[in-house]
């Protein structure tokens, strides 16, 4: 009977929670006996009588309790080593469980969507439909691309505003005229990504002269963020159009890496600033493991395209 009424207790939790990650806040973990925690590092051990402040995430199966710390770390435990009290947190929720639950759908929804979006920002294959079809094709892509980045390789801290503004004019024009030379024929994807290249350093452009003209220190600092994300995005579609004039597909794991490097940025400013943040908090995360979950998404996307 005790094991049979265990099971209900059990299975109604794993309905509830099965899904979404209840994110009730925080909470003191009590371990009444010794054990273990996994995290993404690695194992630790701790003592009968010890504890954790971490906010619940899940019921994983019947017997794993998903943690999170206050410093984002994902954890797991055994919930037979937690507190009778605790024990009963998990298999009965506090009372505002449907608000909670919707919040964390909400936000891993919210998730899932920043995964895809950056999964797509890099879907594009370097393809030998995008490479040069002639020499004189060949001599047009290695000049754009060396115009791109003798721009981009400029920017730095020393740079300012009126030197950006007028480089950015005069590499704009010298790639256009490149474009319009006679006789030579551009893939569609590396003047995409040749235009996409100038359009993100034309809003890092405008994200400068808000950062100018701000009045409050706060929303300088999110400006120059923006205006520095701007140009690593920038690098971006610099790999890719340097890929094709190469006539490589090496550069992808560049390409990646590169992409990588924005969302790290995006989420330090995410743990900056959790209250205004634009972007979800993820767990922390290193760069490789970045780079990892990102090599997946965009195989996610490239299989849905297909």
């Amino acid at each position: 009977m005790v094991n049979a009424v265990m099971l209900t207790r059990v299975t109604r939790a794993i309905w509830v929670v099965c899904l979404l990650s209840v994110g009730a806040g925080a909470h003191t973990w009590t371990f009444v006996q010794d054990g273990s925690i996994e995290t993404q590092a690695g194992t630790w051990s701790f003592k009968k009588g010890g504890r954790i402040d971490a906010e619940f995430q899940r019921l994983k199966g019947t017997n794993a309790v998903v943690l999170r710390r206050s410093d984002g770390v994902i954890c797991e435990v055994a919930l037979s080593v937690l507190s009778e009290k605790d024990q009963d947190f998990v298999l009965h929720p506090p009372e505002d469980t449907r608000a909670a639950i919707s919040k964390a759908s909400n936000e891993k929804a919210k998730i899932e969507r920043y995964w895809r979006n950056h999964g797509l920002n890099i879907v594009d294959d370097i393809e030998e439909a995008d490479f040069p079809n002639s020499e004189k094709a060949a001599t047009v892509y290695r000049s754009v691309v060396k115009e791109m980045k003798q721009l981009h390789e400029a920017l730095g801290p020393e740079m300012t505003y009126t030197r950006f503004s007028d480089l950015l004019q005069e590499t704009a024009f010298a790639v256009d005229k490149l474009k319009q030379s006679k006789g030579v024929i551009l893939s569609r994807s590396f003047v995409r990504h040749v235009n996409e290249f100038f359009r993100l350093l034309s809003n890092s452009r405008d994200d400068w002269t808000d950062e100018r003209k701000a009045e409050r220190q706060e929303y300088r600092d999110y400006c120059a963020f923006l205006r520095e994300k701007g140009w690593a995005q920038a690098g971006v579609q610099l790999r890719y159009c340097t890929g094709m004039a190469e006539r490589s597909s090496k550069v992808l794991a560049q390409i990646i890496e590169a992409e990588a490097a924005v969302i790290q940025s995006e989420q330090a400013m995410a743990r900056k600033r959790p209250a205004s943040s634009p972007y979800p908090l993820l767990h922390a995360m290193t760069l490789d493991e970045i780079t990892e979950r990102l090599r997946s998404e965009r195989g996610d996307a490239l299989n849905a395209r297909d």
